[in-house]
Parts: structure tokens; C-alpha cells; sequence
């Protein structure tokens, strides 16, 4: 019997307690494997889950090492960067703080400038494929602070760390969209994010250490290539992400629930 109010009036229009305009069978929206079949669902929110069975998630644990890889090259060449310019000043008799400054800027100015983009690309493009893409660009990328540090140019490094967070701008949105998609919503979501920003603190102390210490043994174009190879390690993790992550696939899906 349908739900009424004291004077005999149903509390529901259609004398259901919920329209199908409301109510959402979120299985429908379950990332497809390539040959078109549905993924199976997360474990349940009720299920206690711990760190480690979250890291047992395969698809979770490729981008958490691609995550993971990733900010690692980025802290490195940022120290390589800072280096590799004090050293071009150095022969040229020139001291100046304020390239430092202005190239911690730039690496700034990017986020806030192109994560809008980003964020377009996620709701447009398969997240997957974009980060696979980013990170290919990525590779790239750092293989111009090589040649800036070849021919000694400053504003060569610039122009690189620009690129460099232009990409990293772009490719926050589709990690972050991601993350949902491969894991339960509820603790384990929690537990994801939680796990993604103690990746991120670890490896900016252990990135920022690694590229000093490098940059003194084996040099700042070392620390530069090394910071390439970790993108293309980064592109293959996120390769072996299993399943479509295509927004527009998802809510037809989910209309069609």
C-alpha cells in the first residue's frame, strides 16, 4: 500500500516511493572490459576493507605505481632543473635567485591555467586512454630539459617545466575521475584518496632527496632521461588498467538502467 499523509493523499505522485526519474541502478554504470562485457562490481562497502586487500585491486594498484612513478621523475627533474640552471649562470659569471623564483612559478601557473581542460577531456574522452596519452606526452617532454641543458639555455628549461605542468594540469581531472571507477564507493573510495594523497607527500620527499643525491653522482642530464623513462613505466601501468572508462558510454548506461 502506497504511503499517505493525514488526509488520505498519497505522499508519491505515481504511488511509488521512488520514479524511475529518481532512482538509479548504479551497477548499470560499471566500466565495460574491451571485448564489450561488464566488469565485475567492487567489493561491497559492507565488506570491512583494509589497505592492503584495497592494494590487492589490480586495476587500483596500476595507477596507484603509475601515480606513484610519475611524481617521483617530476620531483627529480624539478631539483635537476634548479641545479642545471645555477649551473648555466655559474659559467656565465651570473648569480640570479629571481630565475629560481621564476621557475617555481611556472610550475604553478599551469594548474591554473589548464586543469579547466583537463576537466574537459575527462567528461569528454576514456580516462584511461587520456592518461595514457599524457604520460607519452610527458616522456617528451622531459627529453626538451635535455636538450635546454645541452645547448644552456635558460629559457629552454622554462619553456620544458611549463610543458611539463601543462601536462600534469591536464592530467589531474582524469586520475581523479577515475579513482571511483575502479574501486566501492564509501570506505574504500576513502581509503583510495587517502592512500593516493600519502603517495603524493612520500613521493615529494623522496623524489626532492633522489634528485639531489643523483644530480651530484650521475649528472643533470641522467636525472632528465631518468624522468622520461619514469613516464613511459607510468604509460604502461596505466595500460594494463583493465576496461572502458568512456563518460559518454557510462551515461548512456546509466540512462538506460
Amino acid at each position: 500500500m502506497a504511503a499517505q499523509d493525514d488526509e488520505g493523499k498519497s505522499l508519491f505522485p505515481d504511488g511509488h516511493p521512488s520514479s524511475p526519474l529518481h532512482h538509479v541502478n548504479y551497477d548499470a554504470i560499471n566500466p565495460v572490459n574491451n571485448d564489450g562485457s561488464r566488469l565485475s562490481s567492487p567489493a561491497s562497502n559492507k565488506e570491512v576493507v583494509s589497505y592492503w586487500s584495497l592494494c590487492q585491486n589490480r586495476n587500483f594498484s596500476c595507477l596507484l605505481i603509475s601515480y606513484t612513478i610519475t611524481h617521483i621523475g617530476e620531483w627529480m627533474t624539478y631539483i635537476a632543473s634548479i641545479s642545471a640552471i645555477e649551473q648555466i649562470h655559474a659559467s656565465n659569471s651570473k648569480v640570479s635567485r629571481l630565475s629560481i623564483s621564476f621557475l617555481a612559478i611556472l610550475r604553478l601557473l599551469p594548474n591554473a591555467l589548464f586543469a579547466s581542460v583537463g576537466g574537459v577531456l575527462a567528461d569528454s574522452y576514456d580516462r584511461r586512454t587520456i592518461l595514457f596519452v599524457l604520460d607519452l606526452m610527458g616522456a617528451a617532454v622531459a627529453l626538451v630539459y635535455i636538450l635546454s641543458y645541452y645547448c644552456e639555455s635558460v629559457y629552454g628549461l622554462y619553456f620544458a617545466t611549463f610543458l611539463q605542468m601543462t601536462v600534469a594540469a591536464m592530467y589531474v581531472p582524469s586520475r581523479t575521475a577515475i579513482v571511483p571507477l575502479l574501486v566501492a564507493e564509501g570506505e574504500e573510495l576513502k581509503k583510495a584518496n587517502t592512500i593516493l594523497g600519502l603517495a603524493w607527500s612520500t613521493m615529494q620527499a623522496l623524489g626532492s632527496s633522489m634528485g639531489g643525491v643523483l644530480t651530484q653522482w650521475v649528472g643533470i642530464q641522467l636525472c632528465f632521461a631518468f624522468d622520461s623513462f619514469t613516464y613511459l613505466v607510468s604509460a604502461l601501468f596505466i595500460w594494463k588498467i583493465n576496461g572502458r572508462y568512456n563518460p559518454v558510454e557510462l551515461d548512456e548506461r546509466l540512462i538506460g538502467a
